[in-house]
């Protein structure tokens, strides 16, 4: 709606245009009727004048009046005003008159703000600016005051500051009206309910020229405000790094309007936009519509989110950054709690979401991530001290799909991944021909695959006991720069994950204790007592004294039986079909209330489902289950000419000793590869020991 001046003068502009509507014709009315209403020439209201008015070539008309009025402006006719309009542009009721609110221009007083705020003082009062305006001192301006900036109209503020107190705009969405060339600020708040960036700063070159000091500003007003902070829909934004923080509510927007723009990297940026300990307990802050951050292959990273609470941040496009394209940082005083996260991250120098914690704490907890990553030069999804739930979608990533370190409670939802290469250096040759999905840590607990479809291996670690250390290997930290060791003997590679020492010291040659490691080459039992060398560096570093085992790593371990959901839309929970097939030795005990097969161990319990199936949909299900406190060796093998295509074992036992073997699970007839799962209820158990897993 273009804006009415009753005093002095009444000017009318186009809405569309913000230029004067020259030849309009404007009717005054009382208001909530069509019965017109006296209006004057003269500020003493002694002179009437004719009603309507028509405008000169400025859009403009001298216009006084008592009270309030309903305002009709309609487009500039052929000949001469029609007796009723018949072409309105817009109408508005009330507007006030002489002795309500007033209208002034800033060309009345000089072009001074100052001077016009003291004659103004508390008075309702809109005041026009339409040319340059500069401070000469510090500026508060009242919540009495609305400013109306027209086409060329702008504050410069200099080296001053200038204080909004609930301040009413009107200005084009994309017009600079605060020149922010000094040192000066806009502070404050402001009525309106979003805050353009453009205000305060002019994009001359969209994605060239630095809209970092305008962002920032508009930010602060949003804070301030409680409003929204509004980017222009498609304009490029350059910046530097970005830092939207706030401790509380009243310190954060209500949200972001990106609009889908874009965020594109300067020289020197670091991280691209960071938003930190945002914390909205009333769930009011949203970022709305799309927005891209754009890496540049300059920015380390496009996107940190630094602790916050229930945010809600959908369709954000992070690519080309140098390392990690989005991070999630939690520790203490920044939980990331409560959240809704949707991001695609590709394209990125690194890992596509790196989720840690730099105090080593579970502060990353309850909240629900919708990840696609996909063409990074690293992992998916890294998560260390990470208990979510996400759904993951990852496609050709150099590395894993998705690497998980210390977790407590993860479950990842649907989705699919495929195409994901290990891409580790092997005697200097590029490895990308192995498509992996999930790569579990040690430390990897209580970890859930709920339906979806993730193709290819699941990497596990091995642990390897050594003596007479005396040169300690690399560990991987995010899967670059790790020491591969090979058996001097035997031949067995792997890279290191990371490495305990129970006695001994490296410098004094008598180190001791367990090195973990991945992504083996070779038999791991097969490593015999032998020296370690580092593959490319120091020789006899260490003597492995026996076989590598796989450590227990709580891989989908939860406390019931039931509603374990794994693969392509496969259920095992309550009522699962075990009518087709049977097994050759060992038998069916019972049938359990969760559906599922419980057969009896005995000292020695071998059980081969060579030509055997349980179910309609090519599974292989087996569990052991005992009371006693008996020894257990247990191995289970699908051959070749099994039809299953999927392992499970469910170990429920209060025993001692428990030895749990899988040797060579094939996935036999199936159209996707073997993938097996432990469903550990086995907290009375001492002595667990697991030893697998061959996928082939």
């Amino acid at each position: 709606m273009g804006c009415i001046l009753v005093n002095p003068k009444f000017t009318v502009f186009n809405e569309e245009t913000n230029e004067p509507m020259s030849g309009a014709c404007v009717y005054f009315y009382e208001t909530g009727t069509t019965t017109k209403k006296t209006i004057y020439s003269d500020r003493a209201c002694t002179t009437p004048q004719s009603n309507p008015v028509t405008l000169d070539s400025r859009g403009e008309a001298s216009v006084y009046g008592v009270g309030q009025y309903k305002v009709v402006v309609n487009r500039p006719p052929d000949v001469s005003c029609p007796s009723t309009p018949d072409d309105v542009v817009w109408t508005s009721d009330p507007v006030d008159g002489i002795g309500g609110s007033f209208f002034v221009n800033i060309s009345d007083y000089g072009g001074n703000l100052k001077t016009a705020l003291t004659a103004i003082g508390s008075t309702k009062t809109t005041l026009v600016i339409a040319q340059d305006v500069s401070l000469t001192e510090g500026t508060s301006i009242p919540a009495t005051l609305e400013l109306f900036f027209g086409v060329a109209g702008k504050i410069i503020l200099g080296d001053y500051n200038l204080a909004l107190s609930g301040v009413s705009i009107r200005a084009a969405e994309g017009q600079m009206i605060f020149s922010l060339t000094g040192t000066g600020d806009v502070t404050g708040t402001i009525a309106n309910s979003t805050v353009p960036v453009n205000w305060f700063g002019v994009n001359t070159t969209p994605g060239t020229t630095s809209m970092e000091t305008a962002i920032e500003a508009a930010y602060s007003v949003a804070a301030s405000s409680s409003n929204i902070l509004k980017f222009i829909p498609g304009q490029i934004y350059a910046t530097t790094d970005l830092t939207f923080s706030g401790a509380g509510a009243a310190a954060t927007p209500a949200g972001i309007d990106f609009g889908g723009c874009e965020l594109r990297a300067l020289a020197g940026t670091s991280i691209l936009l960071t938003l930190e300990n945002i914390h909205l307990d009333n769930e009011r802050f949203f970022i709305t519509t799309p927005v891209y951050l754009n890496g540049n292959n300059i920015a380390a990273s496009c996107l940190k989110i630094h602790g916050g609470q229930r945010m809600r941040l959908a369709q954000i496009t992070a690519e080309y950054a140098t390392s990690y394209g989005i991070r999630l940082d939690s520790e203490a005083n920044y939980g990331l709690y409560y959240s809704t996260f949707d991001f695609v991250s590709r394209m990125n120098g690194g890992h596509g979401v790196y989720a840690t914690s730099p105090d080593s704490s579970y502060r990353n907890a309850a909240n629900v991530f919708m990840i696609h990553a996909s063409q990074n030069k690293g992992v998916g999804l890294y998560a260390d001290y990470f208990q979510n739930k996400v759904t993951l979608i990852a496609e050709s990533n150099d590395s894993f799909a998705a690497a998980i370190y210390h977790t407590r409670d993860l479950t990842f939802v649907g989705g699919y991944s495929e195409n994901n290469h290990e891409n580790i250096a092997t005697d200097g040759a590029s490895d990308g021909t192995t498509d992996t999905s999930f790569y579990f840590s040690k430390d990897a607990l209580g970890v859930k695959i709920e339906g979806g479809r993730h193709a290819g291996e699941i990497q596990h670690l091995y642990a390897l006991p050594y003596t007479s250390g005396s040169e300690e290997p690399t560990a991987s930290t995010d899967y670059t720069a790790a020491s591969q060791l090979q058996g001097a003997v035997s031949g067995v590679k792997g890279y290191v994950d990371s490495v305990t020492l129970t006695s001994g010291t490296w410098a004094g040659g008598d180190a001791a204790g367990t090195i973990y490691v991945y992504m083996l080459v070779g038999n791991a039992e097969a490593w015999l007592p032998e020296a370690l060398n580092i593959v490319g560096g120091t020789a006899d570093i260490a003597t492995a004294t026996g076989a590598c085992t796989t450590p227990h790593t709580g891989l989908f371990e939860n406390t019931t039986t039931q509603a374990i959901l794994v693969g392509n839309n496969v259920g095992l929970g309550q009522g699962f079909d075990l009518s087709v097939g049977g097994i050759l030795s060992g038998g069916i005990a019972s049938i359990g209330a969760a559906g599922i097969a419980s057969i009896a161990g005995t000292t020695q319990q071998v059980i081969t489902a060579n030509r055997s199936r349980l179910g309609t949909n090519g599974l292989f299900l087996a569990i052991l289950h005992d009371g006693g406190g008996t020894k257990y060796d247990f191995s289970l093998v699908v051959a070749t000419g099994s039809s299953g295509n999927l392992v499970v074992a469910n170990i429920l036992n209060s025993g001692t000793d428990l030895h749990f073997d899988v040797d060579n699970a094939y996935g036999g007839g199936g159209t996707e590869k073997a993938l097996l799962i432990h469903n550990n209820n086995a907290s009375a158990v001492t002595g667990v020991r697991y030893s697998l897993i061959q996928i082939l």
